[in-house]
């Protein structure tokens, strides 16, 4: 794949609603076009922060997952192209000696668990030190980060965005007939679904320790309990094995 990194030098900044108003010809089409013919299976992502060009073949959202707009630049709206978060475990892409602003972990899986929520993926980056290695805050989150996932992997790997988009409580995810409900942010000790698609829950329980749960339908809602995340299991997932 071939990574643009953004359009910045030419929309004016001050412009919320960042229209495509071009400074200079940058011929990206063309450069689209020479891509796709020389490569045919080469994939083109382009980091402007507005809505795709014809040519791209996936969105992306810098320091965001698609829809959000937490750090004031990402305007564009989602799009049927297949959706990217890129972001940093501290604020900068390079090795920067003085940014200590890290990502805790419990922020990095809410990263990917509503990036997957949203059907895409999280793409994270580190910059290596200057001897090429990698700085000791960023090993300890990415092996924090595998050993969260060899417990909730499931969850994530081969998994599409849920029925919902994500919700201030959380999102789902979901793979042939299994539910994934995320409680990041729950308000109380259950979460609504509203106007489930499914009619019959055959199980629910936590993904940790296959706990089983007690699910209640009210009307078109399922009325699920979930456990509140800590720092040390930010996202202690339920499975609900539904009816296809």
């Amino acid at each position: 794949g071939i990574w643009f990194d953004g359009y910045w030098d030419q929309i004016d900044v001050q412009n919320k609603e960042q229209k495509s108003e071009s400074r200079a010809d940058w011929h990206l089409r063309e450069i689209y076009d020479l891509i796709h013919k020389i490569q045919p299976q080469c994939l083109v992502g382009n980091n402007h922060h507005i809505t795709p060009f014809q040519g791209e073949d996936f969105q992306m959202f810098e320091q965001d997952v698609p829809g959000e707009n937490t750090v004031g630049f990402n305007f564009q709206k989602i799009s049927p192209l297949p959706l990217e978060t890129c972001a940093t475990i501290n604020n900068s892409w390079g090795f920067n000696l003085t940014d200590t602003t890290y990502k805790t972990p419990a922020q990095i899986v809410n990263l990917l668990a509503k990036s997957a929520g949203n059907g895409g993926n999280l793409l994270l980056n580190i910059g290596p030190m200057p001897n090429g290695e990698i700085q000791p805050e960023f090993k300890d989150r990415i092996a924090w980060m595998g050993n969260w996932l060899k417990t909730y992997g499931e969850s994530i790997y081969n998994t599409k965005g849920g029925y919902i988009k994500p919700q201030k409580w959380g999102c789902l995810t979901q793979a042939s007939n299994k539910v994934y409900v995320h409680p990041l942010n729950p308000a109380s000790q259950t979460i609504t679904l509203e106007n489930a698609p499914f009619t019959r829950i055959k199980k629910a329980y936590q993904l940790k320790n296959k706990q089983t749960l007690k699910v209640v339908r009210k009307d078109k809602n399922w009325i699920v309990p979930v456990v509140q995340p800590t720092a040390e299991d930010p996202d202690p997932v339920v499975v609900l094995e539904v009816n296809n």
